[in-house]
């Protein structure tokens, strides 16, 4: 290992009690060690780590909360005390949602008892019978016929391991099994989750106190100043005592992922009745949110609707597909993060700091220039009368056109994950195959160098699995597709062999109709394809177009579908669009 400092074995022991693994806590190690964030490739330098590897380590650390992504371009991580705190904040948040699941399963619904408990039907059915009859493996096999040795040795093994099983005494040589019942089982989980949650704490406490929490470079030689704000009182008295004193507000508010769909309908139209009060007494504020919002939104009532549009210049609101966390950025000096977990406005950290902001303003503003305006997007989700309300008001809405395109390929080379990677900036290492088609859409802006009128469209991407024995199916779906990714990984020359077949499926005059691209996947990994075969396949299907992407760095996976879109731009009809 390459360390650049002394990468202290007792924090790494305090870390692997914490409940992380080895390498996980080499990497965390590290972070909390450094005077500075760190890049993934910094990162990679300073260990034997492969990228694959380190960017599969510090995605589920991200989950977990325990290390930050604090900027887009380059990407790079920190983890402190603060960060730890939040994965306290997370498991907290993971155990009351297991309480309440507990809860919501009634004594009659056995079968979402043993779902939340992880049980399979086989299972099941024996811990159901262990419940009233002792027995050994043998006696089980007697009385199951589905069961074989092996399967019980197995299913036993599972409910001794998880606690839901006993073994109560000796018959012979052969061990006697009883069940626990469901609600011992429900309580010792519960008890287990809350020791666990204690011991992490202790855990955290024992971590800070090890490392020195040194001057960090990315507060200018200085601790960075935060103020903790634990409750939605405190939180909305810190915004309205900032505000006093702030003329530019930039704001995130992302609900993509939670389903308490009147309870944000209820927030979010409280949020902006005070956001334009603030806008008439002369703040400005520029909003991003997520499509879960536009929905609550074109559902308001015409008049809220009307209002904001008529202020977008004060008050300029805009959609994305990307994610950021929710905070408020006050005239580009202090940063309110809201903590992803629990409610919104819930938990906040309200950070004083320089560079920690910039960091925060740079992520923000990549965003928003990817980003479409809020009235761009309404006009397609509105009902009948509330076009013609707004069309009475001399409000405009411009239609967006929507492509169709196609991502095929076999199974394996990576379209899911060039679509998430593409949608999300992220690589998600645990992706499973596609059966059948995943659809995604998203909003695209055209790049500048275009010379079409297009500014922006929405693609529809449609992500073909492919198993050979969905592919007879695959004819008909393929005909209003008017753009065409054909994928192979650089890894596997067969795979790009095979797009031959995908090719007949399209036929090669209709081919030639579309907008097509040629992608080869997982560059970032040792390169097997002749570029001689390669060059022949291209010329052979007068492919112009020609990337080499990563999944796994983003090499080159917005290019793609920026390039797909340029050129679907140029067909759009007149009719397609309209003011």
């Amino acid at each position: 290992m390459k360390y650049l400092f002394e990468i202290s074995a007792e924090l790494i022991k305090e870390l692997e009690a914490f409940g992380l693994s080895n390498d996980e806590a080499r990497i965390v190690s590290i972070l909390l060690n450094s005077t500075k964030t760190l890049t993934s490739n910094e990162l990679a330098e300073m260990t034997e780590f492969q990228k694959h590897q380190l960017y599969t380590i510090l995605s589920k650390l991200e989950k977990q909360k325990i290390i930050k992504q604090v900027s887009f371009k380059p990407k790079k991580f920190f983890s402190d005390q603060i960060t730890f705190n939040e994965s306290i904040t997370l498991l907290e948040q993971q155990i009351e949602n297991e309480r309440n699941a507990f809860k919501e399963t009634s004594d009659t619904n056995l079968v979402s008892f043993y779902q939340l408990l992880g049980f399979d039907l086989d299972q099941k059915r024996v811990h159901e019978y262990l419940l009233d009859h002792p027995a050994t493996r043998n006696d089980l096999i007697r009385k199951m016929d589905f069961l074989t040795y092996e399967k019980a040795r197995n299913i036993t093994d599972f409910l001794i391991n998880k606690n839901y099983s006993r073994k109560i005494s000796s018959k012979g040589k052969s061990i006697l099994y009883i069940g626990i019942p469901l609600k011992e089982i429900m309580k010792n989980k519960m008890d287990s989750l809350n020791i666990e949650l204690s011991e992490k704490k202790n855990r955290v406490e024992n971590i800070i106190n090890l490392i020195e929490f040194r001057k960090d470079e990315r507060s200018g030689n200085r601790e960075i100043e935060t103020q903790i704000l634990n409750s939605n009182e405190e939180i909305n008295k810190k915004i309205s005592q900032t505000l006093i004193r702030t003329t530019n507000i930039k704001s995130s508010l992302f609900l993509e992922n939670d389903e308490n769909y009147s309870y944000w309908t209820k927030f979010v139209k409280n949020e902006l009745k005070k956001t334009i009060e603030s806008v008439e007494s002369g703040k400005k504020f520029q909003w991003l949110v997520d499509k879960t919002f536009l929905k609550i939104f074109v559902e308001f009532e015409n008049d809220l609707i009307e209002k904001i549009i008529k202020l977008k210049h004060k008050f300029q609101l805009r959609v994305t597909n990307k994610t950021l966390p929710s905070m408020m950025i006050f005239d580009n000096q202090e940063v309110l993060e809201i903590s992803s977990t629990g409610t919104y406005l819930e938990k906040g950290i309200f950070v004083f700091d320089d560079e920690y902001t910039d960091i925060k303003i740079a992520d923000f503003d990549t965003i928003w220039e990817d980003s479409s305006d809020i009235q761009q997007l309404v006009g397609e989700m509105l009902d009948e009368k509330k076009l013609i309300y707004f069309m009475g008001q001399n409000i405009i809405f411009k239609q967006i056109p929507t492509i169709n395109i196609a991502l095929l390929g076999d199974k394996g080379v990576g379209k899911t994950s060039l679509v998430k990677r593409f949608l999300t900036s992220k690589f998600d290492p645990n992706l499973n195959y596609t059966l059948g088609i995943l659809v995604d859409d998203t909003l695209i802006k055209l790049p500048k160098r275009s010379f079409s009128n297009i500014e922006q469209m929405k693609l529809m991407i449609f992500d073909f699995g492919g198993q050979q024995l969905f592919k007879e199916a695959y004819v008909n779906q393929l005909e209003d597709k008017r753009g065409i990714g054909l994928i192979f990984s650089l890894n596997d020359p067969e795979s790009l062999d095979n797009l031959e077949s995908w090719i007949d499926l399209i036929g090669k005059e209709e081919l030639d109709k579309k907008s097509v691209v040629l992608i080869g996947t997982k560059s970032d990994l040792t390169i097997k394809v002749d570029q001689d075969q390669l060059w022949d396949f291209r010329k052979k299907y007068r492919i112009e177009n020609y990337f080499e992407t990563s999944a796994v760095n983003g090499k080159n996976v917005h290019k793609v579908f920026e390039e797909l879109a340029e050129q679907l731009s140029y067909t759009i009809h007149e009719n397609e669009i309209f003011n």
